[in-house]
């Protein structure tokens, strides 16, 4: 479990499973990290 405000994001690392129910519940604003693509920035 992760909780962080500064920067407005943060990582989770954890098994898929894990991951794809973080990611699923719509309860959570969660998207995939791709280590490929920059993490957005508040405008």
């Amino acid at each position: 479990m992760t909780n962080d405000v500064d920067p407005h994001f943060a990582t989770i690392g954890a098994d898929v499973e894990a991951i794809d129910q973080i990611v699923a519940d719509q309860r959570i604003d969660a998207v995939l990290d791709d280590p490929e693509r920059e993490p957005p920035y508040w405008d």
